[in-house]
């Protein structure tokens, strides 16, 4: 098991992993996303809630039936990250992009940019993460908006976001044994392309693709500082 210190836990690891579930859900066809469960809401067939860090898809029609303390009602949502996979850097080339693109998918590519420090506070760092976008198959432009506008509402918050991800991984670690070791602040998101066509003349396939930075600041936990001393 990778330990928690290991050079592997980064703080790209716990942001893509947060997008990969959010994303997932927003184009799955099979349910319909109703954000943080309620008590006071009537809930029907596939209706997806979000419950103490976990989701959970409604078997049949209920209100005020705690997802938790209902087998009858409810049972646990399996997010499938192969829905929207996550390749860092490439592919940079049509080919490349048609050999591991999923058919009718969407996926993402990410690039770590560069780290500065905005302020005299030596352990406050920032980082910026540039992402293409690509979908392909039914709708991919309207695919890409939908993905385009979710990013904004999830991580253009600045400290309100940053309290979403940090209660996130709070609440859905270890990952590949790892727990998270990093505080985040202040998310901000810059458009670089809106929704556009790619199109691959030898097969004739249309893509969509979309490029966005997330602009965010961090801090380490001292025990992985202190692994490197």
């Amino acid at each position: 098991m990778t330990e928690s210190t290991s050079v592997l836990n980064t703080p790209v690891l716990w942001i893509n992993k947060y997008l990969q579930e959010k994303l997932s859900i927003l184009i799955s066809e099979e349910v319909n996303n109703r954000g943080l469960w309620s008590f006071s809401i009537a809930y029907s067939t596939n209706d997806l809630v979000e419950y103490l860090g976990i989701y959970y898809v409604a078997k049949r029609a209920s209100t005020n039936k705690a997802p938790n303390s209902s087998s009858d009602d409810w049972q646990i949502f399996d997010i499938s990250p192969d829905l929207v996979p996550f390749f860092p850097t490439g592919p940079t080339t049509l080919e490349t992009l048609q050999t591991q693109f999923p058919e009718g998918g969407t996926m993402a590519v990410w690039d770590r940019m560069f780290k500065m420090r905005r302020g005299p506070f030596p352990h406050i760092k920032c980082e910026q993460l540039l992402y293409y976008f690509y979908a392909t198959g039914l709708s991919p432009n309207l695919r890409m908006i939908k993905i385009q506008e979710a990013i904004m509402r999830l991580l253009d918050r600045g400290d309100e976001s940053a309290q979403d991800v940090n209660l996130w991984a709070k609440n859905h670690g270890p990952i590949d044994g790892m727990d998270c070791k990093f505080y985040f602040h202040d998310f901000k998101i810059y458009q670089l392309e809106e929704a556009r066509d790619i199109v691959d003349f030898g097969t004739a396939r249309t893509y969509a693709g979309n490029k966005i930075i997330i602009d965010y600041d961090y801090h380490q936990m001292p025990d992985i500082i202190n692994s490197i001393n």
